[in-house]
């Protein structure tokens, strides 16, 4: 179906136009106006040239040219054995062209269509990019960081619940069974408000761990602990340590999480769990650091009394001589020391 204009003196002729997409641009032109090569020039210049000899034909003047361009453009349309797409061209030769953004110029027509095809991919990029700039705005960074370390305190807090819990049921199930316990060292020790009962090894663990606490870097923290409690914390706490502390692939890394490195300045305040009152471990009768005698000395000679979050017993005063007694008949020791942090700072 060919594609006719009026001509200058009211007759129907052949597209100027739409002849020299068919008979030119599929052979030679390049279509894109960004081309990093041509710029679309060649393409432009034929135009050009087959404008002025139409607008000629007309009997037009040079500033009505526009208008003839227009014309033509409105009139174009690809046929049925086209075999290259003309819309880059079209938007190529619109872009050297006045008058014709006035509104409906190119209403219903195959241009209008390619022209509402690029209004609308470029709103799409337009959308892109503002969703990008959105994403890496200070404010949303700032956002999704916050966010991450609420999901890393909620992570804390539910493998903390869930620590209690197992220590809870591993105990009932060791009194369940009544073994026999070997003699022990155990060592009673004085906190702020009342004293406790640990074994001998596990007070030497908490000595270290204070010791560790004045530590000036993680490098130098994770250096001075016991190989089994470092290794304890970088497992369970492997969200907050970078590479040259854990091993992790590379690919699991988020350049917005804060990890603490070796270099890192270390502070007491930013170990999981200690201003909770959850670390360095506190020897309660349901703590990671008790046995069964201990809980069984606080269940015979404790009280219960509040600590900073938690409750639980303390051995009472007029209970230490019988206490210490109770533990020497099973054939244990026991010695009073002074806090482990004592002297640590």
């Amino acid at each position: 179906m060919e594609s006719r204009v009026r001509g200058g003196g009211g007759e129907e002729v052949m597209n100027w136009l739409q002849e020299l997409f068919e008979e030119r641009l599929a052979d030679v032109f390049c279509g894109h106006i960004h081309c990093t090569t041509c710029g679309g020039q060649k393409l432009w210049s034929t135009v050009l040239k087959t404008l002025n000899s139409e607008c000629l034909r007309q009997g037009l003047a040079p500033q009505d040219r526009d208008d003839v361009l227009i014309a033509g453009l409105r009139a174009l349309a690809p046929s049925a054995h086209t075999q290259r797409d003309w819309g880059a061209a079209v938007v190529a030769i619109l872009s050297r062209t006045r008058g014709w953004r006035r509104l409906g110029t190119f209403d219903g027509t195959w241009v209008g269509k390619i022209l509402e095809e690029r209004d609308r991919i470029d709103a799409e990029a337009r959308e892109g990019r503002r969703q990008h700039e959105e994403f890496v705005s200070p404010e949303a960074t700032l956002r999704r960081r916050e966010e991450k370390r609420r999901q890393r305190h909620e992570a804390h807090a539910l493998r903390l619940q869930r620590q209690r819990e197992q220590s809870i049921r591993w105990h009932a199930q060791q009194q369940q069974q009544q073994q026999q316990l070997r003699p022990a060292d155990y060592v009673l020790y004085r906190d702020h408000i009342g004293w406790v009962i640990t074994t001998a090894g596990d007070y030497q663990l908490l000595q270290r761990i204070y010791r560790a606490m004045n530590a000036k870097t993680w490098g130098e923290f994770f250096d001075a602990l016991p190989g089994k409690e470092r290794n304890r914390l970088l497992h369970l706490h492997a969200d907050l340590f970078g590479p040259d502390l854990i091993k992790r692939p590379a690919a699991s890394l988020d350049p917005d999480d804060e990890l603490y490195s070796r270099d890192s300045p270390f502070d007491a305040d930013q170990l999981p769990g200690f201003n909770e009152g959850d670390y360095p471990p506190w020897p309660a009768e349901d703590s990671q650091i008790s046995d069964n005698v201990c809980r069984e000395a606080y269940r015979r000679f404790g009280k219960r009394e509040s600590g900073f979050i938690h409750t639980f017993s303390h051995i009472r005063d007029d209970q230490l001589v019988e206490l210490q007694a109770w533990l020497q008949s099973m054939g244990h020791t026991v010695a009073r020391r002074d806090h482990p942090g004592t002297g640590s700072a």
